[in-house]
């Protein structure tokens, strides 16, 4: 004979499929929370790698003769890397310096900034390799806030929320970097990288 379930079976049943269901409905909650942040945080990091990377590339087949700073927040260099990182030399086996890269921070807008000062084909340098801020272009040497505020080539915004940035040139061949991402509402992140330029 079979027995019929009770009331109070049947609530009791009920009340523990809910509660079930509402463990597995918050744990999958948490789960799609989780996944989000850690999308989010590897965004931010893949962001601050390609600066990195950039700056890597930039830096390392530069002139270290040619490495200039204004303050903190600006530093430009001469760069002979072609378009696939390669470094151009001319037909006599020397470096075709190509332009000269510059890198300004914006302390008010919290952005970080790559411009390009492309040189006349065929410039040289018979006295020695210059700097930037030395560099007789045309229209005579300018400081590197001058390139910032009227570039005279690409210009290209390479990271936002930069709320601290600091270069400096520890030695000779090295180019140290440091900057802090400060996303709102996110604790502050800080990086640091040195640099050796090769040429």
């Amino acid at each position: 004979m079979k027995r019929a379930f009770s009331l109070t079976e049947v609530i009791v049943s009920l009340s523990l499929l809910s509660m079930l269901l509402l463990l597995m409905t918050t744990l999958y909650i948490y789960s799609l929370r989780s996944s989000a942040q850690s999308y989010r945080q590897m965004d931010e990091l893949s962001e601050v790698q390609a600066v990195a990377f950039r700056l890597a590339t930039d830096i390392e087949p530069a002139a270290y003769r040619s490495v200039s700073f204004e303050g903190s927040s600006l530093f430009a260099l001469l760069n002979a890397a072609s378009a696939s990182h390669s470094l151009e030399l001319d037909s006599a086996g020397h470096v075709a310096w190509q332009r000269y890269l510059l890198y300004g921070w914006k302390s008010a807008e919290q952005e970080l900034w790559r411009y390009e000062v492309p040189l006349p084909a065929g410039t040289t340098f018979p006295d020695g390799l210059v700097t930037l801020n030395a560099w007789d272009g045309g229209s005579g040497p300018h400081p590197l806030s001058f390139y910032q505020a009227t570039p005279t080539g690409p210009a290209r915004k390479l990271a936002s929320f930069i709320s601290e940035w600091h270069a400096e040139k520890p030695s000779a061949r090295l180019v140290n970097v440091r900057f802090t991402v400060a996303r709102p509402n996110k604790p502050a992140q800080h990086f640091e990288c040195t640099w050796r330029v090769h040429n």
